[in-house]
């Protein structure tokens, strides 16, 4: 076998830099940063050429380039008629997502990889996969688990269905926590596991002055947990009357909206800055910042990019202790957990890092130091390199 391998990444992802080629001059939010961070460390890569391919809304139908050392393929995932979109009444739902398959096909088929690399089980392009089984050697690796939620409308339940499938159906899955490799297994007893984590964004601490007690920047949406924050404002009032919450986020207009009425409802509403959507990861960086704590009361996750970024930021963490957020404090307490949907537990561990300096200097420090370990590129890309490898030789041996 040529040690030069070929390998196609599926994901979804958008960053400046791509945007400035796609559609220069048109503002488009950023979104998968993992895929940006991992990309950066192929493009000096000599022993792999990277294809990576992603759905894009700004692309007519099908653009591909080649833009520091990895190759791009961005395509339209709908149906257009007479040139306009045609994705009413969710009809990429209603064709089990035919376009979004036909086209990561042809692509595919155009590349001829040594081995696809999927990226998440949650997204809609995850349906794209079954189509490539025992034809090509696969690695999925896992972003989420949307299955671990309590959504109930039928486009979430649509998604958890195609999720729990790849889990029983494929054989090669990379994880960054333990949690989710014990996941994986409780679907897939005879899976193989392979330590992959996505490499950290290159984030420093920022000097900043503090303008808000506490940020809130991740989805805006139920499950990330923003009610119950506005729920624990309400009850840190009681002791800290101008406490301040940032929080960042909202392109649903209609939740948002909502959200501000809600605060409204609970007396709360001078106490939130609501910064809306910010389309560029560096200004959602920047002001968060400007905050002491970083809260994240989610529902379900593995270890939320929000949580590390944080970290990163020397911003002191309050989460719910679910998924695998707990596996950050194996090597000492950083991030304060609290039991999930306890928002008297939450406000109070909120009030706690606001009034203790020592308390507070202490996780900021620890938190600090335990995420810069985590932050080891070479042996991130190297751990692909090899399970790549691998996963190639396996199939061929089969």
């Amino acid at each position: 076998m040529n040690n030069r391998i070929k390998v196609a990444w599926i994901c979804n992802f958008s960053n400046k830099e791509i945007q400035k080629i796609i559609h220069p001059g048109t503002v488009q939010f950023e979104y998968g940063p993992w895929i940006t961070n991992l990309a950066k460390l192929f493009e000096s890569e000599k022993k792999t050429d990277i294809h990576i391919i992603s759905q894009n809304n700004f692309v007519t139908n099908y653009i591909t380039f080649k833009f520091n050392n990895i190759t791009y393929h961005f395509f339209y995932p709908y149906i257009r008629v007479f040139g306009k979109s045609f994705n009413i009444w969710h009809s990429d739902y209603k064709t089990n997502f035919f376009v979004l398959k036909k086209r990561i096909k042809k692509i595919l088929n155009k590349i001829k990889p040594d081995i696809i690399h999927l990226h998440g089980t949650e997204v809609d392009h995850s349906n794209s996969i079954f189509q490539f089984k025992d034809r090509y050697p696969i690695l999925i690796s896992i972003q989420g688990f949307i299955s671990a939620s309590k959504r109930k409308d039928k486009y979430s339940q649509k998604r958890i269905h195609t999720e729990i499938k790849i889990l029983k159906e494929f054989k090669h899955f990379g994880i960054s926590t333990q949690n989710a490799g014990k996941y994986i297994l409780m679907y897939n007893p005879n899976s193989f596991l392979h330590w992959t984590p996505y490499p950290l964004p290159d984030l420093k601490p920022i000097n900043s002055r503090k303008e808000f007690d506490i940020v809130f920047f991740a989805r805006l949406t139920k499950d990330k947990g923003i009610e119950d924050l506005l729920h624990a404002v309400k009850l840190i009032k009681k002791s800290i009357p101008n406490v301040k919450l940032c929080v960042i986020g909202g392109r649903n207009l209609r939740y948002l909206n909502y959200l501000k009425d809600f605060s409204k409802i609970l007396g709360i509403e001078k106490n939130i800055f609501w910064a809306g959507f910010l389309n560029y990861f560096e200004d959602v960086y920047k002001l968060a910042s400007k905050a002491k704590v970083s809260v994240l009361p989610t529902y379900y996750d593995m270890i939320s990019g929000t949580i590390l970024e944080s970290m990163l930021m020397k911003l002191p963490v309050v989460a719910y202790d679910v998924g695998s957020i707990n596996e950050i404090n194996k090597e000492g307490e950083c991030v304060t957990l609290v039991r999930k949907s306890d928002v008297q537990a939450l406000a109070k561990e909120i009030v706690k890092l606001l009034t203790d300096e020592k308390l507070y200097l202490d996780r900021q420090e620890k938190s600090y130091n335990i995420v810069k370990k985590m932050k080891d590129n070479e042996d991130i890309k190297s751990n692909f390199l090899k399970v790549y490898n691998s996963i190639i030789n396996e199939f061929h041996e089969r």
